[in-house]
């Protein structure tokens, strides 16, 4: 499930990536971790959220498709460990991790089907009593310059392509792996090249914890 070639492993995106702030947010939702406790970071770029995590008490587990990416996470949160992997096939056990961080991954999967498959797999990993922080672009607001095609997806004047897919969607596939709402979803502008788009998050655990 291959999203988007090589532009995830150009140095000056990676190095974006590296240098940019984790959102203020996620210290709100993150709760201090008990011995032995597994943070995953899924898609972690260049490593912006591992310290936070690792400060928490966590044993941080940064994970991302990207090569680069996962080379200059390496080092910045002692003790943590990292692996290139799959969104849609995470190398973790199921129930494992009691904190799942998704942030800026899924609406670049090509196709719907792929997002969807992609939200189950976080609720697989996480733990009955785990939380997941997840992000990703939705159809809310779609910038002129982005070229529609079909089934939710849109071409970048780069080349990418992206599903964004409408926020009742994004909702739905929460519900449907399992997973009821304990923050949000919120919805949000964000500056992105070309122009702006629509964040959609939500803090969300599986559904019969408290």
């Amino acid at each position: 499930m291959r999203a988007t070639g090589d532009y995830w492993n150009r140095p000056d995106v990676v190095t974006a990536f590296a240098t940019a702030s984790p959102p203020g947010y996620l210290a709100d939702m993150v709760p201090q971790g008990g011995p032995g406790a597994m943070a995953l970071d899924v898609g972690c770029g260049g490593g912006r959220n591992l310290p936070l995590l690792a400060e928490r008490g966590y044993r941080v587990v940064g994970l991302d498709l990207h090569a680069e990416m996962v080379l200059r996470a390496q080092g910045v949160a002692p003790g943590a460990a990292f692996c290139q992997a799959d969104v849609a096939a995470l190398p973790v056990a199921n129930a494992r991790a009691a904190v799942v961080v998704c942030h800026g991954v899924l609406h670049n999967l090509p196709r719907p089907e792929q997002v969807s498959a992609a939200i189950g797999e976080l609720g697989r990993v996480v733990a009955t009593a785990g939380v997941v922080s997840l992000n990703l672009f939705s159809a809310a607001h779609l910038d002129h310059r982005l070229t529609p095609l079909a089934d939710d997806r849109h071409r970048l004047p780069n080349g990418q392509v992206m599903t964004l897919l409408p926020p009742e969607r994004i909702a739905e596939l929460c519900r449907g792996a399992g997973f009821q709402f304990v923050d949000g979803p919120f919805e949000y502008l964000h500056d992105a090249d070309p122009g702006q788009r629509s964040v959609w998050r939500a803090v969300l655990r599986p559904t019969g914890t408290r």
